[in-house]
């Protein structure tokens, strides 16, 4: 197959919704787009043009909207990742360790969508995987404008003898050209022009253990907007204990553990349950113990 070949893509969906005493109806959303990838053995470059078309078939007994809406959005983005690598000695053992930059950009126009119902759908959190998402929103009833660039790098460490990722580290951030005026209804215009620095942790203590943590800091304050650290003992398949703690700023700050775990007791019953407590009340939050059992047939 040729490497460079473009490739096209059509993404569609239809859903009806139907809610007592307002707006209710069907939405039609099509998405074709078309991408092409360059890649060499070290560099990959990916730019993709989309075109998102939403048809709204409406009743709204408050007449609020119209019987009829529609709104169509083009989406530009430049996707840019090098990948180098090298061998080490860790421990006395053979290594491979790689470094990922990463250059996202996304260019959406603003386009009005005050006259379109909110059905679904919601604001996705900030986080590493979010930098690189082509729409700030949940659902198909708002597209976010955009004139924006991410810049990330990811390192990565092997064992050369069995594959294991043992290490893993990534730094992320994205800074916006220009305001983002489309928001969800009751929202206000984000007009920050840089994102939280993100970073994220993962390793493979042995093959037992493994941890990971992650942590949000807001350069503006500065100041730390969330932090979330987990351990993970899974000696097998039917074991597994988590510990995890995890804090995050807010008009009323959160601040818990989460102790949850699977464990056997014979070669059929197992004891599961779950512990999450809040460290600012100073109460349990949720609390699940059980026993589970398991046969050939039920």
């Amino acid at each position: 197959a040729n490497q460079y070949q473009i490739n096209a893509s059509l993404l569609t969906e239809t859903t009806y919704f139907d809610r007592n005493d307002s707006v209710t109806g069907g939405r039609i959303d099509l998405q074709p787009e078309i991408n092409r990838v360059f890649r060499t053995n070290y560099i990959s470059f990916e730019p993709r043009l989309a075109l998102r078309h939403t048809e709204y078939l409406l009743d709204d007994p408050n007449r609020v909207f119209d019987d009829r809406e529609s709104r169509t959005v083009p989406i530009f983005s430049a996707d840019t990742k090098l990948f180098l690598e090298r061998q080490f000695s860790l421990f006395g053992k053979p290594h491979l360790q790689t470094l990922e930059p990463r250059i996202f950009y996304l260019l959406i126009p603003h386009v009005g969508q005050d006259d379109i119902p909110h059905f679904d759908g919601g604001r996705f959190d900030i986080s590493f995987h979010n930098l690189f998402r082509y729409n700030r929103f949940s659902g198909r009833d708002r597209i976010g404008d955009a004139n924006q660039i991410a810049l990330a790098v990811t390192t990565r460490a092997f064992d050369a003898e069995n594959g294991r990722e043992t290490f893993r580290f990534s730094l992320g951030q994205a800074f916006f050209f220009r305001d983002r005026e489309v928001t969800l209804p009751g929202r206000l215009e984000e007009r920050d022009s840089q994102s939280e620095i993100i970073a994220e942790a993962a390793t493979s203590l042995n093959s037992d253990w493994s941890a990971r943590g992650t942590i949000q800091w807001d350069p503006d304050e500065p100041e730390t907007e969330k932090l979330a650290v987990t351990l993970r003992y899974r000696p097998n398949l039917e074991t597994v204990l988590n510990l995890r703690y995890r804090f995050r700023r807010a008009v009323t700050d959160i601040e818990q553990t989460d102790v949850s775990l699977r464990w056997p007791l014979t070669d059929r019953l197992a004891m599961i349950g779950r512990w999450n407590y809040s460290l600012q009340e100073n109460r349990s939050l949720e609390t699940v113990w059980g026993l589970e059992y398991e046969s050939c047939c039920w």
